[in-house]
């Protein structure tokens, strides 16, 4: 029995098996974590509205083209000018679109920054410069100045 007290090559392997458990132990948990990482970020890449602003964007040209030769258009048979014309029709426009994103929790507002008449016929409407504003508690987008140039 004095012999199996005073050995101590079992030690070693004891040593080396825990040694090799907790870096198996640790590799596994970065694995876990790169893994966690990865889905994190990407699924904050997912939560930008980047479909939203573009919509919202492309909308606000094509209606303020449209707008502009109906604020035109309007002026021929009204004493109303052009730029009051369509100032009211770009209003109008604004508050339904904020009332669209409303329902959704953002908040969408469409400024009028500057209006340039065409040199030639004072009374059409040659370039706009728009302020774009999305919020949805989560990602801010300001768009200043939306230059739109009628063709």
């Amino acid at each position: 029995m004095a012999n199996i007290a005073g050995n101590t090559e079992g030690q070693w392997i004891i040593l080396s098996g825990m040694t090799i458990s907790l870096s198996l132990i640790l590799l596994a948990l970065l694995a876990n974590q790169a893994s966690v990482t990865g889905f994190h970020s990407s699924h904050s890449a997912l939560e930008f509205p980047k479909e939203q602003i573009r919509d919202l964007t492309l909308g606000v040209r094509d209606y303020s083209k449209n707008a502009a030769q109906l604020a035109w258009k309007l002026n021929n048979t009204t004493n109303e000018t052009v730029r009051n014309n369509f100032t009211r029709l770009l209003n109008n426009y604004t508050s339904q679109v904020s009332t669209i994103h409303s329902i959704y929790g953002n908040n969408v507002n469409v400024t009028i920054s500057k209006i340039v008449f065409n040199s030639t016929n004072n009374s059409r409407i040659n370039i706009i410069w728009l302020n774009i504003y999305y919020d949805d508690g989560i990602t801010y987008y300001a768009c200043e100045p939306e230059i739109i140039e009628m063709i």
